[in-house]
């Protein structure tokens, strides 16, 4: 799937797309379920492999936070913490660094070929640039209705997707051997770019889907012990516990006639999500472990 963006930089300005490079389009910029993760590669001279130097991942898992009147949700680096807060507005993303309340614009997809966004945000070395993005080309998409892509003069932005160096990275100049590439980014259990590689992360789940389980978990915010109840009294559920990351976490269970305990003591704090299921049907649950509770 990945590859179909890299094919688009290579072919231009027409650029023709198959159907199959992105499953299950969502066209607005997601802010739940999402996760990105951007890898910078060395590409040394032939016969060398390409090697990985590092790689980032960016979770977003849908939580509300207020900046001046304004609502946004939180964005997590997933394996380091709170990394700012992003807002979907007329298809436009808009980010607020952490420690701060300045907000900034990331893509604009309502620009036309030939239009300039001024002081966009991105990153490059772990530097945070404003840089005045020009839209080159505005790539058709024929067969993912509605989605957009246009190819700028720092990069190449997706609909719905972000840049092609990454969420925040857009690549410049390879003038070091240096390649930086989105290589995964996926919306909660469906993954649109990067399919095949073995970094992808995915939430374990869709939104959780009404009546599609009768399960519930409690309490939540927890300190450490959650229990599992289902209105299925015999046969017992299956669970299964995953870091927002996507790792599957081994943690003691033990069923008690109509409860399922589920032992989060050994964990660190955290949102944690607990996927059960019952008679073939699943329901993912996320819940907070706090010490405080």
């Amino acid at each position: 799937m990945f590859n179909c963006l890299k094919s688009a930089l290579l072919v231009l300005p027409a650029v023709v797309f198959s159907g199959n490079c992105f499953e299950q389009p969502d066209i607005s910029f997601p802010d739940s379920g999402a996760v990105w993760t951007n890898s910078v590669y060395s590409n040394d001279p032939p016969p060398s492999s390409q090697e990985l130097l590092w790689s980032v991942s960016y979770c977003a898992y849908g939580e509300d936070t207020l900046m001046l009147g304004d609502a946004y949700k939180k964005l997590h680096t997933c394996s380091a913490g709170y990394k700012g807060a992003i807002r979907v507005l007329d298809d436009r993303v808009f980010f607020v660094p952490r420690d701060s309340v300045q907000e900034y614009l990331v893509y604009d997809f309502n620009l036309t070929e030939g239009d300039t966004a001024y002081n966009v945000y991105w990153e490059a070395g772990g530097d945070a640039r404003l840089s005045n993005v020009g839209i080159l080309y505005d790539v058709e998409w024929p067969l993912v209705t509605g989605r957009r892509a246009f190819y700028t003069d720092i990069g190449f932005w997706v609909q719905g997707i972000g840049g092609y160096g990454g969420l925040f990275v857009e690549a410049g100049p390879n003038l070091s051997n240096v390649a930086f590439q989105l290589d995964c980014m996926s919306r909660w259990d469906t993954v649109l770019v990067g399919g095949g590689s073995s970094s992808c992360v995915v939430i374990s789940s869709t939104p959780d889907p009404v009546g599609s389980s009768t399960a519930i978990a409690f309490p939540n915010p927890t300190n450490g012990m959650v229990s599992i109840r289902t209105a299925n009294y015999y046969d017992q559920p299956k669970v299964r516990i995953f870091s927002t990351t996507g790792t599957e976490l081994f943690v003691p269970t033990k069923f008690l006639q109509e409860e399922l305990k589920v032992d989060l003591h050994a964990l660190d704090p955290g949102l944690y999500l607990i996927e059960v299921t019952e008679r073939g049907r699943r329901q993912v649950h996320k819940v907070r472990l706090d010490r405080d509770q």
